[in-house]
């Protein structure tokens, strides 16, 4: 129920229901089920079609029973709880819980609590093992790059590079976020990995750029007409 009758519109009163349901002005409502009143927006009103409050509202969602033999991820209903907003449901493994309604439409509850311990117990399974029991196991074997890269003597090459060209893009000239890029492409040339005549430094702008025109296994001449372009 709207309370307020009128508001005061350039001076003079102005009837509620001549408001447009967009307006900014605040009016005086009753939600019928509790009686309280409260100031709100008439738009909101307006868009809603009732005056129920918020909290009448939940606990109406709530009290709507789920019907038997639903399914709810692994809990499946069995009947309606004496609490109101509730439900008893048989989890998959068995066990019998009492759940909230909401928890089980909204997919927040998924199981008796299970599932949660079945995932801990995975992830400390995968934690334990190791070599060719652990699940991300390729083989045991480590490229040479990929260990090379790790070494300190690739850290020193890299910082030689970026004192060469006084931290910065030698394409562009930024001094943000700065890679080191193999002129000859270390795949085919991996025996040039550590050589300084090999490496330049340039920014991830450009670095992405000139994959992106040339791919992974550019030519020497590619590279330079990128530098000069």
């Amino acid at each position: 129920m709207i309370l307020t009758k009128y508001v005061m519109y350039r001076g003079k009163k102005k009837p509620v229901s001549e408001l447009s349901p967009t307006c900014g002005y605040k009016v005086d409502v009753k939600c019928p089920v509790c009686g309280k009143v409260r100031n709100v927006f008439y738009a909101s009103v307006a868009n809603a079609g009732h005056t129920i409050c918020h909290a009448c509202t939940i606990k109406m969602k709530q009290s709507k029973h789920l019907e038997v033999g639903s399914k709810f991820n692994r809990l499946t209903v069995l009947r309606s709880s004496e609490r109101s907003g509730y439900s008893i449901c048989e989890c998959d493994c068995g066990n019998i819980v009492e759940v909230l309604n909401r928890q089980l439409t909204s997919g927040r509850t998924k199981s008796c609590g299970c599932l949660q311990k079945e995932k801990a117990s995975q992830t400390l399974l995968e934690n334990v093992r190791k070599g060719k029991e652990h699940p991300n196991w390729k083989g045991g074997k480590t490229s040479e790059t990929n260990r090379i890269k790790s070494q300190k003597r690739f850290k020193e090459w890299k910082e030689a590079l970026l004192s060469r060209a006084n931290h910065k893009c030698e394409k562009c000239g930024s001094t943000k976020d700065l890679h080191t890029h193999h002129i000859w492409p270390i795949a085919s040339y991996p025996e040039k990995i550590l050589d300084l005549d090999n490496g330049i430094i340039l920014c991830s702008r450009c670095h992405r750029r000139f994959h992106h025109l040339y791919g992974r296994a550019a030519t020497q001449e590619e590279f330079q007409k990128f530098m000069t372009e």
